[in-house]
């Protein structure tokens, strides 16, 4: 092999009778083509700098075995890695190669080496973009759902705002993709993904999401997670409530078929017409929960003054009569109604609730402690035994 420049057509020929002569060593075949070719490439025309390139690991694919074959991938991130070439040029020689191992078994691993290449970074993205809904082809879904971590900061956010409008997989549960841009907090691609029915996101993945809007205070985020997880979930009041008061009147106006719609379904009909400011009757109160009279303290106080104690003390009873995990609930509610603390610790259904495991009783004694009311309560002690004395 002399130093003489060749045409790109003069290369093929050569590496077409070269890969035969040194078939047994491919690692030397590869070394020799690359230097000739980098001895030569600059001097032709773009289109032949790639098709030249293409034809080799063609002919590569078809001349040596399977062994062989899985390392091609690895072989062309080396052999171009010093080339230099616009990006289109780039773009177009991964796609050519990328028919060659989109089928293989080494096709996921070589593609997330590839979008790391920053040759081939802006290449994978197209395939993203004109491959992601190929119904014959699911591979760039599963590696886009399944491996985003390793991909996701070479991902342009055009290529995110595509799949998150366009995507029509139904099936593939997208948590680890919304993880990802939760840490990037990538607010308008996330509200994107959220906008797309077609999207399946888990009610942990929901709540996650949910809890990182309210700490960044990213209300636009927030309001459309909360749409979503209010619709897929059963949720309790609070959850409904602290998305009802992110509207403004005339979202609520606009909304008002699909937050009758959650209401029926949850069974909040009382609390709602309360918040609507329907019915003035102080019977209404009868029929909220403990969580309920917490999320809307300050309507209660507000709309029936000093009305509503016996209802507050009704809905702590009834409360209590639930076996749960722990109390926060109920002293998250006794602190919205500081007016009422010393009633509330002290109602008896509490008492009796805070002996039935060491750490309730715990919780109780601390809250105690808290609102300065240990002199005033006659404690009984607690033996860890199910048993009490004085």
């Amino acid at each position: 092999m002399d130093s003489e420049k060749i045409s790109s057509y003069k290369y093929s020929e050569k590496m077409t009778s070269l890969i035969v002569k040194m078939y047994d060593s491919p690692d030397e075949f590869f070394s020799v083509a690359q230097k000739i070719y980098l001895e030569n490439y600059l001097s032709w025309l773009g289109m032949e700098k790639v098709r030249t390139i293409a034809n080799l690991f063609r002919d590569a694919y078809r001349a040596y075995p399977i062994a062989e074959r899985k390392k091609l991938g690895d072989r062309f991130l080396w052999f171009t890695k010093p080339l230099k070439m616009e990006v289109s040029q780039f773009s177009r020689l991964f796609g050519s190669f990328w028919l060659l191992m989109r089928k293989r078994p080494e096709a996921s691993s070589f593609l997330v080496k590839a979008i790391r290449d920053e040759h081939f970074t802006s290449g994978v993205n197209e395939e993203f973009v004109d491959e992601y809904n190929s119904p014959e082809n699911p591979l760039l879904r599963e590696i886009f759902a399944s491996k985003i971590e390793q991909i996701v900061d070479f991902i342009f956010d055009s290529t995110f705002l595509y799949i998150a409008e366009n995507s029509l997989d139904q099936y593939t549960l997208f948590d680890m993709v919304i993880y990802a841009l939760l840490k990037r907090k990538k607010e308008q691609i996330l509200i994107a993904f959220l906008r797309n029915k077609n999207i399946l996101i888990s009610k942990e993945c929901y709540e996650k999401i949910i809890s990182f809007a309210k700490e960044e205070k990213l209300f636009s985020l927030l309001k459309f997670a909360y749409h979503n997880f209010l619709f897929a979930n059963s949720v309790n009041f609070s959850e409904f409530y602290e998305y009802y008061s992110l509207l403004s009147n005339e979202e609520k106006e606009e909304q008002d078929g699909y937050l009758s719609r959650i209401v029926e379904a949850n069974h909040l009909e009382k609390p709602y017409l309360l918040i609507q400011g329907g019915e003035n009757k102080k019977e209404i109160l009868k029929y909220l929960t403990l969580d309920e009279f917490s999320s809307l303290s300050s309507l209660i106080k507000e709309k029936y003054k000093n009305e509503y104690a016996d209802y507050l003390l009704s809905a702590l009873e009834k409360r209590c009569q639930r076996e749960t995990v722990d109390s926060k609930d109920i002293y998250f509610c006794i602190s919205c109604y500081p007016e009422m603390k010393k009633e509330l610790l002290f109602s008896p259904a509490l008492k009796e609730y805070s002996y039935r495991s060491e750490e309730k009783r715990k919780d109780y004694l601390l809250m105690l402690a808290k609102n300065d009311l240990m002199e005033e309560s006659s404690l009984l002690i607690y033996q860890g035994d199910g048993h009490v004395s004085d």
